[in-house]
Protein backbone atom coordinates (compact mmCIF):
# COMPACT_ATOMS: atom_id res chain seq x y z
CA UNK A 1 0.00 0.00 0.00
CA UNK A 2 2.74 2.17 0.73
CA UNK A 3 4.56 1.83 -2.47
CA UNK A 4 1.48 2.14 -4.38
CA UNK A 5 0.43 5.56 -2.81
CA UNK A 6 4.23 6.73 -3.69
CA UNK A 7 3.73 5.25 -7.08
CA UNK A 8 0.74 7.36 -7.10
CA UNK A 9 1.79 10.94 -5.55
CA UNK A 10 4.61 10.89 -8.52
CA UNK A 11 2.07 10.35 -10.88
CA UNK A 12 -0.47 12.57 -9.75
CA UNK A 13 2.17 15.85 -10.08
CA UNK A 14 0.86 16.60 -14.06
CA UNK A 15 -2.84 16.64 -12.97
CA UNK A 16 -2.29 18.95 -9.71
CA UNK A 17 -0.01 21.15 -12.58
CA UNK A 18 -3.53 21.18 -14.61
CA UNK A 19 -5.43 22.00 -11.49
CA UNK A 20 -2.95 24.96 -10.46
CA UNK A 21 -3.07 25.95 -13.76
CA UNK A 22 -7.41 25.62 -13.77
CA UNK A 23 -7.38 27.73 -10.83
CA UNK A 24 -5.48 30.24 -12.21
CA UNK A 25 -7.46 30.87 -15.11
CA UNK A 26 -10.97 30.42 -13.32
CA UNK A 27 -9.65 33.30 -10.81
CA UNK A 28 -8.12 35.12 -14.07
CA UNK A 29 -12.14 34.72 -16.00
CA UNK A 30 -14.06 36.29 -12.58
CA UNK A 31 -11.53 38.87 -12.39
CA UNK A 32 -12.14 40.00 -16.32
CA UNK A 33 -15.96 39.13 -16.02
CA UNK A 34 -16.12 41.61 -12.91
CA UNK A 35 -14.28 44.30 -14.78
CA UNK A 36 -16.56 43.33 -17.80
CA UNK A 37 -19.17 44.33 -15.66
CA UNK A 38 -18.45 47.61 -15.01
CA UNK A 39 -17.74 48.40 -18.70
CA UNK A 40 -21.40 47.27 -19.13
CA UNK A 41 -22.29 49.43 -16.26
CA UNK A 42 -20.46 52.79 -17.73
CA UNK A 43 -22.15 51.65 -21.21
CA UNK A 44 -25.94 51.88 -19.35
CA UNK A 45 -24.92 55.13 -18.05
CA UNK A 46 -23.10 56.38 -20.72
CA UNK A 47 -26.22 55.64 -23.32
CA UNK A 48 -28.72 57.64 -21.07
CA UNK A 49 -26.90 60.27 -21.57
CA UNK A 50 -26.67 60.23 -24.98
CA UNK A 51 -30.22 60.64 -25.80
CA UNK A 52 -31.93 63.68 -27.08
CA UNK A 53 -34.13 64.71 -23.81
CA UNK A 54 -30.94 62.98 -21.23
CA UNK A 55 -30.78 66.72 -19.57
CA UNK A 56 -33.97 68.04 -19.41
CA UNK A 57 -34.57 67.10 -15.90
CA UNK A 58 -37.04 69.65 -13.84
CA UNK A 59 -37.95 70.95 -10.58
CA UNK A 60 -41.38 72.01 -10.17
CA UNK A 61 -43.59 73.68 -6.90
CA UNK A 62 -46.84 74.50 -5.90
CA UNK A 63 -48.19 76.97 -3.84
CA UNK A 64 -50.83 75.04 -2.77
CA UNK A 65 -50.48 71.29 -0.99
CA UNK A 66 -53.51 70.36 -3.12
CA UNK A 67 -52.34 71.06 -6.34
CA UNK A 68 -49.28 68.57 -6.95
CA UNK A 69 -46.79 69.16 -10.22
CA UNK A 70 -44.98 67.21 -12.52
CA UNK A 71 -42.95 67.40 -15.37
CA UNK A 72 -41.56 65.16 -17.82
CA UNK A 73 -38.34 65.93 -20.10
CA UNK A 74 -40.93 67.64 -22.65
CA UNK A 75 -41.22 70.30 -20.13
CA UNK A 76 -39.88 74.21 -20.18
CA UNK A 77 -39.48 76.64 -17.69
CA UNK A 78 -42.10 78.46 -16.82
CA UNK A 79 -45.25 79.85 -14.33
CA UNK A 80 -49.07 79.71 -14.39
CA UNK A 81 -51.71 80.29 -12.05
CA UNK A 82 -54.71 78.27 -11.35
CA UNK A 83 -57.69 78.31 -9.35
CA UNK A 84 -59.27 74.96 -8.40
CA UNK A 85 -63.06 75.17 -8.71
CA UNK A 86 -64.16 71.80 -8.84
CA UNK A 87 -62.78 68.34 -8.36
CA UNK A 88 -63.95 65.03 -10.13
CA UNK A 89 -65.84 62.71 -8.45
CA UNK A 90 -67.22 58.99 -8.98
CA UNK A 91 -70.93 58.35 -9.17
CA UNK A 92 -72.55 56.85 -6.84
CA UNK A 93 -76.09 55.48 -5.47
CA UNK A 94 -77.20 53.02 -3.06
CA UNK A 95 -81.14 51.58 -2.78
CA UNK A 96 -83.46 51.19 -0.20
CA UNK A 97 -82.63 48.10 2.58
CA UNK A 98 -84.03 45.08 0.91
CA UNK A 99 -83.59 41.08 1.87
CA UNK A 100 -83.47 40.07 -1.33
CA UNK A 101 -83.79 41.99 -5.28
CA UNK A 102 -87.06 42.83 -5.63
CA UNK A 103 -87.16 40.68 -9.46
CA UNK A 104 -85.69 37.37 -9.60
CA UNK A 105 -83.93 36.49 -11.93
CA UNK A 106 -82.01 40.06 -11.63
CA UNK A 107 -81.71 42.08 -14.99
CA UNK A 108 -79.98 45.48 -13.91
CA UNK A 109 -79.24 47.80 -16.95
CA UNK A 110 -76.75 50.70 -16.44
CA UNK A 111 -77.32 53.64 -18.44
CA UNK A 112 -74.52 56.16 -19.04
CA UNK A 113 -73.42 58.73 -21.88
CA UNK A 114 -71.64 55.89 -23.72
CA UNK A 115 -74.26 53.65 -23.87
CA UNK A 116 -76.43 50.96 -21.64
CA UNK A 117 -75.15 47.61 -20.32
CA UNK A 118 -76.79 44.98 -19.03
CA UNK A 119 -76.32 42.63 -16.27
CA UNK A 120 -78.17 39.34 -15.60
CA UNK A 121 -77.44 37.99 -11.45
CA UNK A 122 -78.35 34.39 -11.00
CA UNK A 123 -81.00 34.79 -8.18
CA UNK A 124 -81.87 37.23 -6.31
CA UNK A 125 -79.71 36.88 -3.55
CA UNK A 126 -78.16 40.07 -3.14
CA UNK A 127 -74.95 38.33 -3.42
CA UNK A 128 -75.30 37.05 -6.92
CA UNK A 129 -76.81 40.40 -7.78
CA UNK A 130 -72.88 42.09 -6.07
CA UNK A 131 -70.78 39.15 -8.13
CA UNK A 132 -72.81 39.57 -11.85
CA UNK A 133 -72.21 43.30 -11.12
CA UNK A 134 -68.54 43.15 -10.49
CA UNK A 135 -67.88 40.84 -12.97
CA UNK A 136 -69.59 42.43 -15.80
CA UNK A 137 -68.11 45.27 -18.28
CA UNK A 138 -70.92 48.47 -16.98
CA UNK A 139 -67.51 49.90 -15.30
CA UNK A 140 -69.52 49.94 -11.94
CA UNK A 141 -68.62 48.19 -8.32
CA UNK A 142 -71.30 46.88 -6.31
CA UNK A 143 -70.86 46.76 -2.47
CA UNK A 144 -73.32 45.47 0.20
CA UNK A 145 -73.65 47.12 3.37
CA UNK A 146 -75.94 46.50 6.40
CA UNK A 147 -78.88 48.32 7.01
CA UNK A 148 -79.86 46.12 10.28
CA UNK A 149 -83.15 43.72 10.78
CA UNK A 150 -81.41 41.22 8.34
CA UNK A 151 -81.88 43.59 5.19
CA UNK A 152 -78.66 45.08 3.03
CA UNK A 153 -78.60 48.00 0.66
CA UNK A 154 -76.99 47.61 -1.99
CA UNK A 155 -74.54 50.80 -3.31
CA UNK A 156 -73.16 51.19 -6.63
CA UNK A 157 -70.37 53.43 -7.17
CA UNK A 158 -68.97 53.58 -10.79
CA UNK A 159 -64.91 52.82 -11.55
CA UNK A 160 -63.96 56.39 -13.02
CA UNK A 161 -64.52 59.75 -12.29
CA UNK A 162 -66.19 62.40 -14.05
CA UNK A 163 -69.50 63.62 -15.45
CA UNK A 164 -69.54 61.13 -17.79
CA UNK A 165 -69.44 58.07 -15.25
CA UNK A 166 -73.36 59.06 -14.06
CA UNK A 167 -75.37 56.27 -14.56
CA UNK A 168 -79.00 55.43 -14.56
CA UNK A 169 -80.43 52.21 -13.19
CA UNK A 170 -82.60 49.77 -14.52
CA UNK A 171 -84.86 47.15 -14.13
CA UNK A 172 -85.92 44.50 -16.81
CA UNK A 173 -89.19 46.41 -18.05
CA UNK A 174 -87.03 49.51 -18.33
CA UNK A 175 -88.01 51.43 -14.92
CA UNK A 176 -86.01 53.06 -12.88
CA UNK A 177 -84.64 51.10 -10.24
CA UNK A 178 -85.03 53.10 -6.69
CA UNK A 179 -82.05 54.48 -5.60
CA UNK A 180 -80.62 57.69 -4.13
CA UNK A 181 -77.54 59.75 -5.22
CA UNK A 182 -75.06 59.78 -2.84
CA UNK A 183 -72.47 61.67 -4.81
CA UNK A 184 -72.82 62.90 -8.28
CA UNK A 185 -70.45 61.77 -10.72
CA UNK A 186 -68.36 65.09 -11.95
CA UNK A 187 -65.71 66.49 -13.92
CA UNK A 188 -62.72 68.76 -11.91
CA UNK A 189 -62.07 71.93 -13.04
CA UNK A 190 -59.53 74.64 -12.88
CA UNK A 191 -60.13 78.29 -13.99
CA UNK A 192 -57.05 80.43 -15.82
CA UNK A 193 -56.06 83.52 -15.82
CA UNK A 194 -59.33 84.60 -13.31
CA UNK A 195 -61.01 88.10 -13.06
CA UNK A 196 -59.35 88.96 -16.54
CA UNK A 197 -61.13 89.11 -20.32
CA UNK A 198 -58.68 85.58 -20.82
CA UNK A 199 -60.22 83.98 -18.82
CA UNK A 200 -60.83 80.40 -19.53
CA UNK A 201 -61.97 77.56 -18.08
CA UNK A 202 -60.25 73.90 -18.38
CA UNK A 203 -61.97 70.73 -17.30
CA UNK A 204 -60.98 67.26 -16.54
CA UNK A 205 -62.71 63.57 -15.75
CA UNK A 206 -60.15 62.78 -13.40
CA UNK A 207 -58.36 65.00 -10.71
CA UNK A 208 -55.00 65.25 -13.16
CA UNK A 209 -54.82 67.66 -16.31
CA UNK A 210 -52.50 66.08 -18.59
CA UNK A 211 -50.36 68.22 -19.91
CA UNK A 212 -51.51 71.98 -18.41
CA UNK A 213 -48.33 72.92 -19.47
CA UNK A 214 -46.21 71.04 -22.73
CA UNK A 215 -44.70 68.25 -20.34
CA UNK A 216 -46.59 69.29 -17.29
CA UNK A 217 -49.11 67.37 -15.60
CA UNK A 218 -51.26 69.16 -12.54
CA UNK A 219 -53.51 67.13 -9.85
CA UNK A 220 -55.95 68.82 -7.50
CA UNK A 221 -56.96 67.42 -4.41
CA UNK A 222 -59.21 70.36 -3.43
CA UNK A 223 -60.94 73.41 -4.13
CA UNK A 224 -59.11 76.63 -3.60
CA UNK A 225 -60.24 79.80 -3.05
CA UNK A 226 -57.51 81.75 -4.08
CA UNK A 227 -55.12 81.66 -7.27
CA UNK A 228 -52.64 78.95 -6.71
CA UNK A 229 -48.66 79.55 -8.63
CA UNK A 230 -47.16 76.49 -10.32
CA UNK A 231 -43.55 76.89 -11.53
CA UNK A 232 -41.06 74.94 -13.98
CA UNK A 233 -37.53 75.34 -13.72
CA UNK A 234 -34.51 73.67 -15.05
CA UNK A 235 -33.09 71.15 -12.39
CA UNK A 236 -29.41 72.34 -12.83
CA UNK A 237 -28.51 69.62 -9.76
CA UNK A 238 -29.96 66.91 -11.44
CA UNK A 239 -27.99 68.07 -14.47
CA UNK A 240 -24.79 67.95 -12.92
CA UNK A 241 -25.60 64.35 -10.90
CA UNK A 242 -25.72 63.03 -14.57
CA UNK A 243 -22.26 64.26 -14.84
CA UNK A 244 -21.14 63.03 -11.98
CA UNK A 245 -22.60 59.69 -12.44
CA UNK A 246 -20.90 59.42 -15.26
CA UNK A 247 -17.75 60.13 -14.07
CA UNK A 248 -18.24 57.97 -11.14
CA UNK A 249 -19.06 54.70 -13.78
CA UNK A 250 -15.88 55.83 -15.36
CA UNK A 251 -13.79 55.37 -11.98
CA UNK A 252 -15.15 52.23 -10.95
CA UNK A 253 -13.67 50.85 -14.32
CA UNK A 254 -10.40 52.33 -13.74
CA UNK A 255 -10.39 52.07 -9.87
CA UNK A 256 -11.16 48.22 -10.27
CA UNK A 257 -8.13 47.77 -12.90
CA UNK A 258 -5.94 49.81 -10.58
CA UNK A 259 -6.58 47.71 -7.91
CA UNK A 260 -6.47 44.23 -9.85
CA UNK A 261 -3.03 46.13 -11.80
CA UNK A 262 -0.80 46.41 -8.02
CA UNK A 263 2.29 44.85 -7.23
CA UNK A 264 2.23 43.87 -3.10
CA UNK A 265 4.74 43.25 -1.31
CA UNK A 266 4.71 40.45 2.05
CA UNK A 267 7.26 39.13 4.19
CA UNK A 268 6.87 35.18 4.65
CA UNK A 269 7.45 33.24 7.82
CA UNK A 270 10.98 32.99 7.76
CA UNK A 271 10.79 37.05 7.43
CA UNK A 272 12.30 37.14 3.70
CA UNK A 273 10.07 39.64 1.76
CA UNK A 274 8.41 38.56 -1.22
CA UNK A 275 6.28 40.65 -3.78
CA UNK A 276 3.20 39.17 -5.51
CA UNK A 277 1.55 40.72 -9.09
CA UNK A 278 -1.65 41.72 -9.25
CA UNK A 279 -4.32 39.35 -11.42
CA UNK A 280 -3.89 41.56 -14.27
CA UNK A 281 -0.24 43.36 -13.56
CA UNK A 282 1.09 42.02 -17.07
CA UNK A 283 -2.37 41.70 -18.65
CA UNK A 284 -2.02 43.84 -22.06
CA UNK A 285 -5.28 43.92 -22.94
CA UNK A 286 -6.39 45.48 -19.34
CA UNK A 287 -4.08 48.48 -20.32
CA UNK A 288 -5.41 49.05 -23.86
CA UNK A 289 -8.97 49.00 -22.09
CA UNK A 290 -7.85 51.73 -19.60
CA UNK A 291 -6.48 53.59 -22.34
CA UNK A 292 -9.57 53.04 -24.39
CA UNK A 293 -11.70 54.79 -21.87
CA UNK A 294 -9.24 57.54 -20.51
CA UNK A 295 -9.16 58.57 -24.37
CA UNK A 296 -13.13 58.53 -24.54
CA UNK A 297 -13.38 60.30 -21.19
CA UNK A 298 -10.66 63.01 -21.59
CA UNK A 299 -9.93 63.82 -25.23
CA UNK A 300 -10.75 67.75 -26.17
CA UNK A 301 -14.16 68.22 -27.50
CA UNK A 302 -14.44 71.06 -30.44
CA UNK A 303 -10.78 71.98 -29.21
CA UNK A 304 -12.58 72.32 -25.49
CA UNK A 305 -11.14 70.38 -22.98
CA UNK A 306 -13.46 68.39 -20.16
CA UNK A 307 -11.69 70.32 -17.85
CA UNK A 308 -13.57 73.40 -18.54
CA UNK A 309 -16.90 71.51 -17.55
CA UNK A 310 -15.04 69.89 -14.33
CA UNK A 311 -13.80 66.83 -15.44
CA UNK A 312 -10.73 66.36 -14.97
CA UNK A 313 -7.60 63.38 -14.50
CA UNK A 314 -5.67 63.45 -11.00
CA UNK A 315 -2.21 62.31 -10.55
CA UNK A 316 -3.63 58.69 -9.43
CA UNK A 317 -5.37 58.03 -12.53
CA UNK A 318 -9.31 58.84 -11.27
CA UNK A 319 -11.53 61.65 -13.02
CA UNK A 320 -12.84 63.97 -10.90
CA UNK A 321 -16.05 66.35 -11.63
CA UNK A 322 -15.63 70.02 -9.58
CA UNK A 323 -19.76 70.44 -9.09
CA UNK A 324 -19.12 74.19 -8.91
CA UNK A 325 -17.43 74.21 -12.03
CA UNK A 326 -19.58 72.73 -13.76
CA UNK A 327 -22.64 74.51 -12.64
CA UNK A 328 -20.88 77.79 -13.59
CA UNK A 329 -20.51 76.23 -17.43
CA UNK A 330 -24.29 75.96 -17.66
CA UNK A 331 -24.83 78.89 -16.94
CA UNK A 332 -22.60 80.15 -18.87
CA UNK A 333 -23.24 78.28 -22.20
CA UNK A 334 -26.20 75.39 -21.33
CA UNK A 335 -26.19 74.11 -24.30
CA UNK A 336 -22.53 73.77 -25.16
CA UNK A 337 -22.15 72.55 -21.58
CA UNK A 338 -24.83 69.58 -22.21
CA UNK A 339 -23.57 68.93 -25.70
CA UNK A 340 -19.93 68.55 -24.65
CA UNK A 341 -20.82 66.40 -21.58
CA UNK A 342 -23.29 64.30 -24.33
CA UNK A 343 -20.12 64.35 -26.68
CA UNK A 344 -18.15 62.50 -23.88
CA UNK A 345 -21.18 60.35 -22.82
CA UNK A 346 -20.92 59.19 -27.32
CA UNK A 347 -17.40 58.24 -26.93
CA UNK A 348 -18.14 56.40 -23.79
CA UNK A 349 -20.95 54.58 -24.74
CA UNK A 350 -18.89 53.43 -27.84
CA UNK A 351 -15.64 52.62 -26.38
CA UNK A 352 -17.55 50.62 -23.88
CA UNK A 353 -19.89 48.85 -26.32
CA UNK A 354 -16.29 48.12 -28.39
CA UNK A 355 -14.93 46.29 -25.01
CA UNK A 356 -18.05 44.84 -23.79
CA UNK A 357 -19.94 43.95 -26.00
CA UNK A 358 -21.55 40.30 -26.02
CA UNK A 359 -20.76 39.15 -29.31
CA UNK A 360 -17.77 40.83 -30.09
CA UNK A 361 -16.28 43.20 -27.54
CA UNK A 362 -12.91 42.66 -26.89
CA UNK A 363 -13.04 41.91 -23.22
CA UNK A 364 -15.86 39.80 -24.05
CA UNK A 365 -13.67 37.49 -26.94
CA UNK A 366 -10.99 37.38 -23.74
CA UNK A 367 -13.35 36.37 -21.81
CA UNK A 368 -15.00 33.43 -23.92
CA UNK A 369 -11.58 32.59 -25.13
CA UNK A 370 -10.52 31.60 -21.47
CA UNK A 371 -13.47 29.67 -20.78
CA UNK A 372 -12.18 27.29 -23.73
CA UNK A 373 -8.79 26.96 -21.82
CA UNK A 374 -10.64 26.05 -18.85
CA UNK A 375 -13.20 23.93 -19.70
CA UNK A 376 -10.09 22.01 -21.87
CA UNK A 377 -8.17 21.84 -18.58
CA UNK A 378 -11.42 20.55 -16.83
CA UNK A 379 -11.42 18.10 -19.31
CA UNK A 380 -7.88 16.87 -18.91
CA UNK A 381 -8.77 16.84 -15.35
CA UNK A 382 -11.48 14.39 -15.28
CA UNK A 383 -9.12 12.39 -18.16
CA UNK A 384 -5.87 12.37 -15.35
CA UNK A 385 -8.67 11.20 -12.49
CA UNK A 386 -9.55 7.84 -14.81
CA UNK A 387 -6.24 7.33 -15.47
CA UNK A 388 -5.04 7.71 -12.27
CA UNK A 389 -7.78 5.21 -10.95
CA UNK A 390 -6.98 2.66 -13.90
CA UNK A 391 -3.56 2.95 -12.76
CA UNK A 392 -3.95 2.53 -8.76
CA UNK A 393 -6.34 -0.73 -9.75
CA UNK A 394 -3.47 -1.88 -11.83
CA UNK A 395 -0.77 -1.28 -9.37
CA UNK A 396 -3.33 -3.13 -6.61
CA UNK A 397 -3.43 -5.93 -9.00
CA UNK A 398 0.41 -6.39 -9.72
CA UNK A 399 1.29 -6.23 -6.03
CA UNK A 400 -1.74 -8.68 -5.07
CA UNK A 401 -0.30 -10.67 -7.44
CA UNK A 402 3.45 -10.78 -6.64
CA UNK A 403 2.07 -10.65 -2.68
CA UNK A 404 0.59 -14.30 -3.68
CA UNK A 405 3.86 -15.08 -5.56
CA UNK A 406 5.86 -14.35 -2.08
CA UNK A 407 3.19 -16.30 -0.24
CA UNK A 408 4.07 -19.44 -1.89
CA UNK A 409 7.88 -19.19 -1.99
CA UNK A 410 7.86 -18.20 1.11
CA UNK A 411 5.56 -21.95 1.76
CA UNK A 412 8.04 -23.93 -0.32
CA UNK A 413 10.85 -22.15 1.63
CA UNK A 414 9.15 -23.73 4.83
CA UNK A 415 8.49 -26.65 3.45
CA UNK A 416 12.65 -27.01 2.01
CA UNK A 417 13.56 -26.16 5.31
CA UNK A 418 11.54 -28.56 7.09
CA UNK A 419 12.34 -31.31 4.92
CA UNK A 420 16.11 -30.35 5.44
CA UNK A 421 15.71 -30.15 9.46
CA UNK A 422 14.04 -33.51 9.18
CA UNK A 423 17.13 -35.28 7.22
CA UNK A 424 18.76 -38.27 9.18
CA UNK A 425 22.42 -37.56 10.30
CA UNK A 426 25.41 -40.34 10.86
CA UNK A 427 27.61 -39.92 13.78
CA UNK A 428 29.09 -36.62 13.88
CA UNK A 429 27.53 -35.56 10.71
CA UNK A 430 25.78 -32.30 10.78
CA UNK A 431 23.18 -31.93 8.43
Amino acid sequence: TAIIAAIRAVERLPKQNLEAKAAATSNYVSVLKTLNGKVADLLTAAEAQTKPDAFSLFTTESSSPSVKVTASSAASAGELDVTVTSTAAKHSVVTAPMAAWAENPPVLTFSTAAGEVTVNADSDSLDDVVKAVNASEAGVTATKVSAGNGEFRLQFTAKESGTESAFELKDSAGAAVPATVIRQGSDASITLFAGTDAEQVITSTSNTFKDLLPGVDVTVSAVSADPVTISIAKDEDAVAAQGQKLVDKVNDVFGYIKLKTTVSQTTDAAGKSTVKAGDLTSDSLTRAVSQQVLKAAMDPVDGKSPSSVGISLTRDGLLTFDKDKFTAAMAEDPKGTEAMLTAIAGRLSGAATSISDKHDGSLTQKINGQDTVLRNLDTQIISWDTRLAKREEALAMLYARLEVSMGKLNSTMSSLSASLDNLPTWGNEKK
